[in-house]
């Protein structure tokens, strides 16, 4: 019986293909000229969740900026945005979006998230590290230069997964690797993620979620790459479950102040 199980959850796990498949839908659908996420073309709050913390006078570093679809957002609505990112084919994609749409107090470039920044120290308003300090080898450097780079009172806007979903607790009881992404380095308890934090230097102002982690997540970005419409209701369903049912979001949406 143990086995049929295991067999069931690796059969499940495969699932995860139509994330890595749903950009190449995007692009041959007509949704965009390049092969991205269909996450990046929808829209389910009029406001992302970042966007209160951020003012319009505000120097905000990207960490980990990927193709600098949130980057530009963030230059709607802040002064100036810097994001760096160590795959120079992202931070190529990054520029040609951004002279695309006119974006011009965005600067990205290929940086390294593991190494000391070349960002001076107290020369940002607002750090924001999305899906990126679980990739690291050492947390609590890139933790610490995030300290150093901040102004005084700072905001730190972090994303990170949770360990601890029901998900996760199965694949982990079948003996299978349970991360939500196998370049991960290590996942989070709350508890934990908070003391890391606080440890480093910072006051947490607030904590949310962020989506169910289900193993069908695969299977909805699949529909993305297809359909928008019924995307962004499935999407929706999935930020939903998790505000409902907070142990069970894939990840966790932190807000915190230098001290």
């Amino acid at each position: 019986m143990q086995k049929v199980n295991k067999f069931i959850v690796m059969f499940l796990q495969k699932l995860k293909i139509g994330s890595a498949i749903a950009p190449v839908l995007v692009k041959l659908t007509g949704k965009h000229k390049d092969k991205i996420h269909p996450k990046h073309l929808i829209v389910i709050d009029s406001k992302e969740w970042y966007e209160p913390w951020i003012k319009k006078s505000d120097r905000v570093l990207d960490i980990g900026c990927g193709n600098g679809q949130r980057t530009i957002k963030i230059a709607k609505i802040s002064k100036k945005v810097v994001g760096f990112d160590f795959s120079p084919d992202s931070i190529g994609l990054a520029d040609k979006e951004a002279k695309k749409l006119g974006v011009k107090n965005v600067n990205f470039y290929k940086g390294d998230a593991e190494k000391v920044f070349k960002e001076k120290n107290n020369s940002f308003d607002v750090v924001f590290i999305c899906d990126v300090i679980e990739h690291l080898r050492n947390d609590n450097m890139v933790l610490s230069e995030i300290h150093r780079v901040l102004i005084s009172n700072g905001k730190l806007l972090l994303v990170a997964p949770n360990i601890e979903t029901g998900w996760k607790k199965i694949q982990k009881k079948a003996g299978l690797f349970y991360f939500s992404d196998p370049d991960h380095k290590r996942e989070y308890r709350k508890e934990d993620l908070e003391e890391k934090i606080e440890k480093a230097g910072f006051k947490i102002l607030s904590i949310s979620t962020v989506v169910y982690d289900t193993p069908f997540s695969g299977l909805i970005d699949l529909v993305g790459g297809i359909s928008l419409g019924l995307y962004k209701k499935l999407s929706l369903w999935k930020k939903n479950y998790a505000i409902s049912h907070p142990r069970e979001s894939i990840g966790f949406k932190i807000s915190a102040q230098k001290l």
